[in-house]
């Protein structure tokens, strides 16, 4: 099949199916990967048959039987299906001949039917990122990713392991090497890699930021189009975040007080030295949003007029329509270019985070994991603080209780922490959204993926966090002009953190710019993340949940009974 396709036509469908599912069988895909890539194929096939066919009432996907789905009169109509594998990815491909058709639903699209359409609508929109649609030769050619997901969990165990065998070597390098030994491995080998990798991402940060946010821009546009539900949404989320950066940045504060300064020795600089650098005031980083020329943004560290032009040039391209279609299908293009070659270079994270580590804990010793302990420790504290935010939200906007809110979120929280991808955790979030909080199921399919983009409030804790902990290493200090500035960079930051491998890296240090952290210690935050992202992803659910039951709540759409049951 990676050679050859087969035709799947809507009256030997099952048939169909199975044949794809022995294929991906012996590709080695598990059950639950090929689960899921039957349901988005047959979802595909039918919107694709619908959208070509001009049948906008009818259904799109295909319930037991298989041959009595409506969406399958028409015999004529038929898909050609194949397995392709390069580069240790697999993806399923769909090709139709026909008028020109995107099956690919927005982030916006509500279902008028049944809450078993609305949830499969939603399983559709939590996995856009894996789906793609481009037309060629007169056909609809639409790639279904099965494996992209796979891989990201081996990069975190690699990532994991690493960071183990790093702080395990580097305690055994200081016990048995001189400060000279040392000191000659970190300059004829760890920083020599360390500075290649590090020149290598921010070689990628304002390119990939820049068609990230453009590709994204159509979705924000349209969610900020529908009426008083996305208003409603962007006030609460704003809110929300808004508070919980102010919180997180007197939470970093108050934990990492004391001396953090010898960390430097862990975190070598290829320029000879760890000297902080400027900082940015406030007036400055408002003035400098717009910049001189189309050039400098790609050429410097400042991302922050990299998302300025993606945003501004995503919403004139957007209010363009059909003649800017070329331009979507090119800036399309680019940004899979670029998101390829991103991708080739984080592979090399856990070398990176095993160098770091082994640098940091040679350097400073046992001494180190007090500060990481804090940091952790305040991610814990984290969502204590969204919580709290949230309750106070539920109760000044939707005038309910929070009580019982938080403390059904509270028992949901070891199971989002344990999933890392916001698409795994979507089916167990919306029964308990419906189930648990009374939501309306049609609303929360709706609300809950679109709040993936505004809800960051994970972002919200790490950033500042973060930020703080090596302000303190490097001895800067916090004026309230300082403060204000890092408050409204961190709000920003977390909002437009793009989805992309490593794109919190790419926030934090364009924080550490304004704050006048060295870009050296982007090193040590690379070891970090992964672990983080876990806190992250309770953080940023509590946040999503808690804006959907607000919305329904002021849309009359909560089942209060099964609220307080």
């Amino acid at each position: 099949m990676e050679k050859n396709s087969i035709t799947v036509s809507a009256q030997n469908f099952s048939q169909g199916r199975q044949e794809v599912a022995a294929h991906l069988k012996e590709a080695g895909l598990s059950v639950k990967e090929i689960t899921m890539a039957q349901l988005l194929m047959e979802e595909m096939f039918f919107r694709l048959k619908k959208g070509m066919e001009g049948g906008r009432n009818q259904s799109h996907h295909a319930p037991a039987p298989a041959l009595e789905h409506p969406a399958r009169r028409g015999e004529d109509f038929s898909a050609d299906v194949s397995l392709k594998r390069a580069w240790r990815e697999t993806d399923l491909r769909l090709e139709v001949c026909g008028r020109e058709y995107n099956p690919i639903p927005s982030v916006t699209e509500q279902e008028d039917g049944d809450e078993e359409e609305a949830y499969r609508l939603a399983i559709l929109k939590t996995n856009r990122q894996r789906l793609s649609c481009v037309r060629k030769n007169g056909k609809n050619i639409v790639t279904i990713k099965l494996r992209e997901l796979n891989s990201t969990k081996k990069q975190l165990i690699y990532t994991v392991c690493a960071l183990i065998l790093g702080i395990v070597g580097g305690l055994i390098a200081q016990s048995v090497l001189d400060n000279a030994a040392i000191a000659a491995v970190n300059n004829s080998f760890i920083n020599p890699v360390r500075s290649l990798f590090l020149n290598a991402l921010h070689m990628m940060m304002a390119p990939v930021t820049f068609f990230a946010i453009i590709a994204g821009i159509t979705n924000i546009s349209d969610a900020a189009l529908i009426g008083k539900l996305g208003g409603r949404m962007v006030m609460v989320s704003g809110f929300m975040q808004l508070i919980t950066v102010l919180l997180a940045l007197f939470l970093g504060i108050f934990i990492f007080t004391g001396d953090f300064s010898y960390i430097q020795a862990g975190i070598s600089s290829s320029g000879g030295g760890n000297a902080p650098g400027q900082n940015v005031s406030l007036a400055d980083m408002l003035l400098n949003i717009v910049p001189r020329n189309l050039v400098d943004p790609f050429k410097g560290d400042n991302i922050l007029q990299v998302m300025f032009l993606a945003i501004f040039f995503g919403f004139i391209i957007n209010n363009m329509g059909e003649k800017a279609k070329g331009a979507v299908e090119v800036i399309d293009f680019v940004f899979r270019f670029v998101l390829a070659v991103l991708k080739l270079i984080v592979k090399a994270i856990p070398l990176v985070v095993f160098l770091s580590m082994l640098s940091l804990f040679a350097g400073t010793g046992i001494e180190s994991l007090l500060a990481f302990g804090k940091l952790f420790g305040g991610l814990a504290l984290g969502i204590l603080i969204v919580w709290a935010v949230a309750a106070c939200a539920v109760l000044l906007f939707g005038k309910i209780s929070p009580i019982k809110a938080i403390k059904k979120l509270a028992a949901l929280s070891p199971l989002i922490f344990t999933v890392s991808s916001s698409h795994a955790r979507l089916p167990f979030v919306l029964k308990f959204c419906a189930e648990k909080l009374g939501i309306d199921g049609k609303l929360a399919a709706f609300s809950i993926p679109v709040g993936v983009q505004l809800n960051k409030a994970g972002n919200c804790v790490f950033f500042s966090l973060v930020t703080i902990m090596f302000m303190r290493v490097y001895n800067l200090e916090i004026p309230a002009e300082m403060f204000l500035t890092l408050w409204l960079s961190v709000f920003v930051m977390a909002i437009a953190k793009p989805p992309i491998p490593c794109g919190g890296i790419i926030c934090i240090a364009y924080l550490f710019t304004v704050v006048g952290v060295p870009p050296e210690a982007i090193s040590v935050i690379l070891c970090i993340e992964p672990l983080a992202s876990m806190f992250n992803g309770v953080c940023n659910e509590s946040a999503n949940i808690t804006t959907s039951f607000i919305v329904a709540k002021k849309a009359g759409m909560l089942d209060e009974q099964k609220y307080f049951a």
